[in-house]
């Protein structure tokens, strides 16, 4: 599907937003080209299908006139044998159509995934930063999946049902054209009418596309943010608006469903109705003498298939609507258009090497406005400067100041509105968007890791790199150390995010990757915030000598690396307020000295205030590196194998029955619905039988004009039913998929964060939405169906043995191979659905990976790499779903021809019976229709055996979920006799040993200390020594195996979580804010807070001057992640969020490391007010944050190494003095440290 014309745009996206659902089916057919001939070939065979059934009917019919009328069985045998080919022949055209079908669909879904995420390489982090991981995820993974129908069934089955009613009206008008012409009428009502609907029907299927899409990026973000929301107690709260937009699904749905019901419901009378008449007129013309009786029986046969390829199409409708309105976002994400696009010609030649000189020159940009949205204030305004070949700039300044916008420009992920960025002397909009970023190597402040392993990750950035290179790269940054220890080394799987390893180390494999891209340009956009001294030391070195020689753009706040760089711009509020080299700056006494300033008095000054910084967002990283489930590639499928695996059909079926029972009055009624139309169905049928008998037998004219008028008359009243029984049981099955969707992240939400290790944003998301979306076939077409083919046959064997009991038991054997068909037969179609859907979840997990991690992907020009990894995914999804889709298309022909055989059964026996005077031959119209009629329920949940077999497949997924351990649980709630609270430490950590999984190295080894109310604590260490897993553990993300924590006094596991967590405000390195406005946001903390005490909250963390230029205020509504806003902004949002929050423990995790040193000494000042009486736990890599603590813990491999007052811990010359030590080197090469925010 290729996207239209790209224009060029730098203000702002262009998208449509609204394509017109009228348009749909004409964009999907013109993507077509290439497989129109195997669509083609599709239809042949289903014509062929048709041609064999209509064909064998008439000949059945003709037999049975032969027989009625007396003929000796001799003459008959003919007609028989010529029929005992045509099922065959049936079975064998319907396999191939849908092998082809299966085949064209797979083709079309692979090829629209690929061009979904091609195009989305060409939006670029510019077009796509206000879209919805969630959209585009149900854009590129379940409505593409949802297209099935349409390209593999549909399409076929709409050239089936107009070519396929027009030769039976031929072959009917040869035998009487009466006959033929009301057949053709009906047709084209019940083909036609449901136009009728389709406007309204198109408005209700893009109002549940929303209303879809909507509940899948709602569930992505609280997903991503589900530590967060347990850290705030906050995950009821969103489990409710998840349920509120769950029902908003279901009422969408139904809406939907009520017009596709209706529709079919007219289409349904049309054909029933048109089946009756026909035979009626038909009766009364034989019994006035107008028409012979062998016609009479050839439409008796025909009566319903004569309409099947109209109502097969009919059954599609539903799925084909759902796919349309799911195309709409296809399209939506297609009409977008680049904000950035490459030139007609590049400036420069391919291969031709370019000078790495940067400038910028009057450059002005300001971010394009959200739809919707108000406009924005500049973010750069005339910004000038240049950086020489082999030169190296630092960009420093206040948060939000523009830094981070010079980068983006720089890689052309935007271009400015004003001005030129060049390089080598070349405007980057001369030269293609690969160009630029092939001379970059970029470590941004966000850094993101794939969910593969550390190899693939270091990788990305060359593909060709050997393992040589990769130990090198690792080495030249501080990281081989650690990815050695790790279970499986450099084969270890990081986890989305890179969340399996600490922020310190995810930062030294992204130092290592831009390494590894050995690029003339490096930019290092807050490299080393997150590293210890130790390590940075390391890497500083490394540093100076991958800077030697290449143009080097340096943001930091760290002093050791601005101090190496020649230059120095310093940006305010987007405009360049100072430039010079390092000391002339300093000497001026102006921007850059004053930020000097600001961190030498909070660096140098051992007895400054006390400092007590708080926050109270969640561990968001809840591993220690190498220490919690660092796994290998195999044992990472372990959880796509378990997906896979084959619980049991029976097993699973009687566990969604159970969901049932909440429903049970609906259930009741569908039940008695479904067996009311059934009794329905069967009397059409019998007395169907008896008209047509008694058409043949003279002085019958009184019961002939009865029955006449009855036939139709029940042909309606069975469609109703119909109707009806659709609308209840479609009913009860959305409000229980509405159920399972609340009873989904109700289970998510208790096992997070450990369960979340082990699974993928895109999968769970997969189980939300196409899983439980599958689920839907065995509530709405299984449970009744399932009663009703038992009643039917039961009723139907039971006539037959009245008349005669060889009839019955020569019916029972088919009547057994069609029941079991599916099990006999779908063994192996049940194994490969069980994997079909863990797959969907892998594809899943693959493209959202893919869309969040853009920035990286088209940094490290691995795009091409990428789409060709989710064309290999995509190709092992449709390759199950092929292998599928056969053993499918056989098991339905073979059930189809076991019908054929059981009906023709019932009529060669019957006739022989008849000739030997056991039966009377007026009843063989009525038996033999009874027996095809009993067929139908059985073949009913036959047919939807794909359906059936995929939601055991989903409903076993789902089921995994629910039988997880919950790692924590809440405790009795109940105050042991501890004494007050005042007289024990608020939080203390007794012999505590913990390890994330078993085998694996404790993360911590027999820790104990204790924080009182007034004191604070610090945390030091290198990366991985164990002090995020304080954290968890004190929040009770996990608890640990031997030990215990105690909070103000009594052990925590007897606490109910909220309430323990409600005593707690906690910060990590990876704060997370969610896709809602800043107040909702900072509200997360305390609901009940007005918006004067968010204002003032914000105020205290020098954050409300920067939520006022905000477009929209407090009311600006951030994406995801808070992307929007730089890394600085984002922390001062988290310091509001904790200080709106009155707890009396404090924990910080580098909750201060993106800010600017004024900034910073503003928000020390209330943090000091604000801890007072509070126990206050610090972490932290920056040893000048934490000096003034009471007392400090110095962990090292999880243990305590030592514990003292910073001058105590000095004097002993031992870890922590080192760690110092190491941090004053880095720090002494100018004299202070140097901010950036």
């Amino acid at each position: 599907m290729r996207p239209g014309p790209a224009r060029k745009s730098t203000a702002m996206t262009a998208s449509t937003n609204g394509t017109a659902p009228a348009s749909i089916p004409r964009r999907l057919f013109a993507q077509t080209d290439g497989v129109r001939g195997r669509i083609a070939l599709a239809a042949g065979f289903g014509l062929l299908a048709s041609a064999s059934g209509v064909l064998r009917l008439s000949v059945q019919g003709v037999a049975l006139a032969d027989l009625f009328a007396g003929k000796p069985f001799g003459d008959v045998v003919p007609w028989l044998l010529a029929v005992v080919a045509l099922p065959f022949l049936r079975l064998t055209f319907i396999t191939l159509q849908q092998l082809v079908g299966h085949e064209t669909a797979a083709r079309m879904k692979v090829r629209l995934r690929g061009r979904i995420y091609a195009h989305l390489l060409d939006l670029g982090p510019g077009s796509l930063g206000t879209r919805r991981t969630g959209d585009v995820l149900v854009a590129a993974v379940e409505a593409v999946e949802q297209l099935d129908i349409y390209f593999g069934r549909y399409l076929p089955q709409l050239v089936v049902s107009f070519v396929a009613p027009v030769g039976i009206f031929l072959l009917m008008a040869w035998i009487d054209l009466p006959s033929a012409l009301l057949f053709l009428a009906f047709a084209a009502l019940a083909l036609l009418a449901p136009n009728l609907f389709r406007t309204r029907t198109n408005v209700t299927s893009v109002e549940r596309r929303r209303a879809y899409d909507d509940l899948a990026a709602e569930f992505v973000d609280a997903i991503q943010g589900l530590p967060t929301l347990k850290a705030f107690g906050q995950g009821a709260r969103t489990g409710k608006d998840l349920a509120r937009r769950s029902w908003s699904l279901f009422e969408a749905t139904m809406s939907v469903l009520a017009l596709n019901i209706a529709e079919g419901g007219v289409s349904n009378v049309a054909m029933l109705a048109g089946a009756a008449v026909t035979l009626a007129w038909g009766a009364v013309r034989v019994e006035a003498g107008d028409l012979g009786l062998a016609p009479l029986m050839i439409l008796l046969f025909l009566g319903v298939e004569v309409f099947r390829p109209i109502r097969e199409l009919r059954q599609l409708r539903h799925q084909n609507l759902l796919a349309m309105a799911s195309a709409i976002g296809v399209f939506d994400l297609f009409d977008t258009r680049p904000v950035v696009t490459d030139p007609a010609t590049s400036a420069v030649p391919a291969g031709k090497a370019i000078e790495p000189v940067i400038a910028l020159r009057d450059v002005t940009f300001t971010y394009p406005r959200a739809t919707g949205g108000t406009a924005r204030q500049p973010a750069l305004t005339g910004v000038s400067f240049a950086v020489p070949a082999g030169g190296s700039l630092a960009i420093v300044g206040p948060s939000g100041a523009g830094k981070s916008t010079v980068v983006s420009l720089l890689m052309r992920f935007f271009d400015p509105q004003g001005g030129t960025v060049m390089i080598g002397g070349h405007d980057l909009r001369t030269m293609t968007r690969a160009q630029v970023r092939d001379q970059m190597a970029l470590v941004s402040q966000d850094t993101w890791l794939f969910h593969g392993t550390v190899a693939d990750n270091l990788r990305v950035a060359r593909a060709d790199a050997s393992d040589a290179d990769l130990v090198r790269a690792c080495t030249a940054a501080g990281a081989h150390a650690f990815v050695s220890e790790l279970p499986a080394g450099y084969g270890t799987i990081v986890g989305e995010r890179g969340l399996r390893l600490s922020g310190g180390q995810r930062q030294r494999l992204a130092i290592a990757r831009a390494l590894l891209k050995d690029a003339p340009i490096l930019i290092l956009d807050e490299a080393t915030s997150h590293v210890d001294a130790e390590n940075e030391a390391i890497i500083q070195t490394a540093l100076a000598e991958a800077m030697r020689g290449r143009t080097t753009i340096v943001i930091a706040h760290r002093l050791s690396t601005v101090s190496q760089c020649d230059q120095v711009v310093v940006l305010d509020r987007g405009q360049v307020v100072e430039a010079g080299t390092p000391a002339d700056l300093r000497q001026r006494d102006g921007a850059f000295a004053r930020l000097v300033a600001a961190q030498e008095v909070a660096y140098a000054v051992e007895d400054s205030a006390d400092f007590v910084p708080v926050d109270a967002t969640p561990v968001q990283s809840p591993t220690e590196p190498g220490r919690v489930a660092s796994v290998s590639k195999v044992g990472m499928t372990a959880v796509a194998e378990a997906d896979a695996d084959d619980a049991g059909v029976i097993e699973t079926g009687w566990r969604l029955l159970q969901l049932v029972r909440p429903q049970w009055v609906r259930l009741s009624i569908t039940l008695a619905a479904g067996i009311l139309g059934a009794a329905a169905s069967v009397a059409l049928g019998v007395t169907s039988g008896i008209l047509a008998g008694a058409a043949g037998v003279p002085g019958m004219s009184d019961t002939v004009a009865t029955l006449a008028i009855g036939v139709p008359v029940i042909a309606i009243v069975a469609a109703g039913l119909a109707w009806y029984e659709s609308w209840i049981s479609h009913d009860m099955a959305y409000r229980l998929l509405c159920e399972m969707r609340i009873s989904l992240f109700a289970r998510l939400e208790r096992l997070a964060p450990a369960y979340l290790l082990g699974r993928r944003t895109g999968d769970l998301t997969s189980m939300m939405t196409g899983d439980i979306e599958t689920v839907e076939s065995f509530f709405a077409h299984a449970i009744a169906p399932a009663f009703v083919a038992v009643l039917v046959p039961g009723f139907a064997l039971a006539v037959l043995a009245a008349n005669s009991w060889v009839l019955a038991l020569v019916l029972v054997p088919f009547l057994i191979a069609v029941g079991f068909s599916p099990y006999l037969i779908g063994s192996r179609t049940d194994r490969i659905g069980n994997r079909l859907r863990a797959q969907t979840g892998l594809v899943n997990a693959h493209v959202a990976d893919s869309v969040q991690g853009l920035r990286e992907v088209l940094a490290y020009s691995y795009g091409t790499r990428r789409l060709a990894e989710i064309t290999r995914q995509s190709e092992a999804l449709t390759s199950l779903q092929v292998a599928y889709g056969r053993q499918l298309g056989f098991q339905t022909g073979m059930i189809e021809g076991t019908q054929a055989y059981g009906g023709l059964a019932v009529l060669a026996f019957g006739g022989w019976l008849s000739t030997q005077g056991t039966i009377r031959a007026t009843d063989l119209p009525l038996l033999t229709m009874l027996a095809f009629t009993c067929f139908g329920p059985i073949a009913q949940i036959s047919q939807v055996a794909k359906e059936l077999q995929g939601a055991f497949g989903s409903g076993r997924r789902l089921f995994r979920v629910h039988d997880a351990p919950v790692a924590v649980d809440d405790g009795p709630g109940v105050r042991t006799d501890a004494g007050s609270p005042a007289d024990h430490p608020a939080i203390e950590f007794d012999g505590v040993t913990f390890a994330y999984e078993p085998g694996l190295p404790p993360a911590l080894a027999d820790v104990s200390f204790a924080i009182r109310a007034g004191e604070t604590v610090a945390l030091v260490g290198q990366s991985g020594a164990g002090k995020s897993t304080v954290a968890h553990l004190a929040l009770r993300f996990w608890d640990p195996q031997v030990g215990m924590i105690r909070v103000a006094g009594r052990d925590a596991r007897t606490d109910i979580l909220d309430d323990l967590r409600g005593r707690m405000a906690v910060v990590t390195q990876d704060i997370y804010l969610f896709r809602r406005t800043v107040r909702e946001n900072i509200r997360l903390a305390r609901p009940e807070a007005t918006d004067a005490d968010v204002e003032a909250a914000c105020r205290r963390a020098q954050a409300h001057q920067f939520i006022e230029a905000l477009p929209d205020g407090y009311d600006t509504r951030l994406e995801e992640r808070g992307a929007s806003l730089s890394g600085g902004q984002r922390q001062r949002l988290a310091l509001a969020r904790a200080l709106l929050r009155e707890t009396p423990i404090l924990i910080l995790d580098e909750a201060t490391s993106h800010l600017d040193a004024a900034n910073e000494a503003s928000v020390r000042d209330a943090l000091v007010a604000a801890s007072a009486g509070r126990a206050v736990l610090i972490i932290a890599h920056r040893l000048s944050t934490i000096r003034n603590a009471d007392r400090i813990v110095v962990l090292h491999a999880g243990r305590i190494a030592e514990v003292g007052t910073h001058a105590d811990l000095m004097s002993r010359d031992g870890a922590y003095a080192n760690l110092m030590k190491s941090q004053m080197r880095q720090d002494a090469r100018i004299g202070a440290p140097v901010a950036a925010g």
